[in-house]
């Protein structure tokens, strides 16, 4: 007697866009949390004046301003996929999935550059 594979479970996987959208949503919300424990270190270091001209020093490097607009990008992907989660939660009909997360990864991209150009224009 011979055993037949299962087809369905050798098939490769379809992507789409849900799954895309749980898979950054959970990437994004590991990285935030470790980024928390290096906001608290970096705060925890501006309590002594030396410290505090060091440090404001080292966030001027253009790098540190790269890294600032990825936190950015982070925290707007993360918040906008929430909030479209958040709808599907409400009762979002599921023809709409697809049009709230592009338009989500549109508005996040325009404040994206926005807050980008603002970063890198630094406070003056």
């Amino acid at each position: 007697m011979t055993v037949k594979p299962n087809k369905k479970i050798l098939r490769p996987y379809k992507w789409h866009t849900g799954f895309l959208a749980w898979i950054i949503h959970r990437l994004t919300g590991v990285l935030l949390f470790f980024y928390i424990f290096l906001h608290l270190y970096l705060t925890n270091k501006l309590k002594d004046p030396e410290e505090y001209k060091a440090t404001i020093t080292f966030m001027n490097d253009p790098f540190i301003k790269l890294g600032e607009i990825g936190l950015l990008g982070l925290v707007l992907t993360h918040a906008l996929n929430g909030i479209r989660l958040t709808l599907i939660d409400l009762g979002l009909p599921t023809k709409l999935h697809k049009i709230i997360f592009w338009g989500s990864v549109c508005v996040g991209f325009v404040i994206l550059t926005i807050g980008g150009l603002y970063i890198l224009r630094g406070i003056k």
